[in-house]
């Protein structure tokens, strides 16, 4: 039998062990403590010796609001593009800041940060319209059923509706449909694709899987952030947004591996928050 550790008066943090209150399921000892800011916690002693737990969550919070203001990046004036990003809008687009920005060619968009400075949206759209123009498409409508684009909203219609195609399973068969906006009209399907930073590198992805293909619900995403939306990710709930744990890790500069190590350990307020140099982990042999 291992010998009892009295931690009572020690410091750890802001935290100050006070007296031991019992064994928690796994047999661990754990500690009522009192932080600096007055609050009390139950930790265990193995989280306070290791560091894992430094404050009631206070500390958490601070770093946070630090991290937030340090997080805004200010592209007002600035040229990607055709587009000069003209002011900050208020609400956000799929998580990210969004910017309202002047084309060229006289157009007002909305695009997001990420969208910007990736280099996927560089126009209010006007930039593909010429590029397929030069290309000398050919259709009776848009002139753009030869694109990929076109075999994107092909395929997203057929997958939902058409019961004979192989993936229909996981799509039509759960519910997931094309709005009426863009099921039978391409050229407002291509309208928004173009508003919305599509790439031909990019592919459609819906943020929540269980619902549909409409505006609010899709994004153009790489194949990195595609695999980590799928519906057997695991999702996490931080300050009123639902991420999986690799798009969290991507937004905030983290490895996943080490987010999935903090996260054993600490809640998501903690483990997000917390400067990257406080809590390294072990690492895993391989990647979430």
């Amino acid at each position: 039998m291992g010998k009892f550790l009295d931690l009572k008066g020690n410091v750890f943090g802001r935290l100050t062990a006070i007296e031991r209150v019992g064994k928690d399921k796994s047999n661990r000892a754990l500690w009522r403590c009192v932080c600096e800011c007055g609050n009390e916690k139950i930790v265990t002693s193995g989280n306070l010796r290791n560091g894992n737990v430094r404050s009631c969550g206070c500390l958490a919070k601070e770093s946070a609001a630090a991290v937030g203001r340090a997080c805004i990046i200010d592209l007002t004036g600035q040229r990607f593009g055709r587009l000069v990003v003209l002011k900050q809008t208020e609400q956000k687009r799929y998580g990210e800041t969004s910017w309202v920005c002047l084309c060229d060619c006289g157009k007002q968009t909305i695009t997001t940060t990420g969208s910007l400075r990736s280099g996927a949206c560089r126009s209010c759209g006007c930039l593909h319209r010429e590029a397929a123009r030069e290309q000398g498409l050919k259709s009776t409508t848009h002139g753009l059923t030869g694109t990929r684009l076109y075999r994107v909203w092909a395929n997203m219609k057929t997958r939902c509706y058409n019961r004979r195609n192989r993936n229909y399973a996981r799509w039509g068969a759960r519910g997931i449909t094309v709005c009426d906006e863009w099921r039978d009209n391409f050229q407002a399907f291509y309208d928004w694709a173009m508003e919305n930073g599509y790439a031909d590198s990019l592919s459609i992805d819906r943020i929540d899987n269980d619902k549909g293909y409409y505006p609010e619900n899709c994004r153009w995403a790489n194949s990195v952030e595609q695999a980590s939306n799928t519906r057997k990710s695991r999702h996490i709930t931080f300050r009123g947004e639902t991420h999986t744990l690799n798009e969290w890790a991507r937004r905030l500069g983290f490895d996943a591996v080490t987010l999935f190590n903090r996260l054993k350990h600490l809640t998501p307020e903690e483990a997000f928050t917390l400067p990257k140099q406080a809590f390294p982990g072990q690492p895993l042999k391989q990647a979430v």
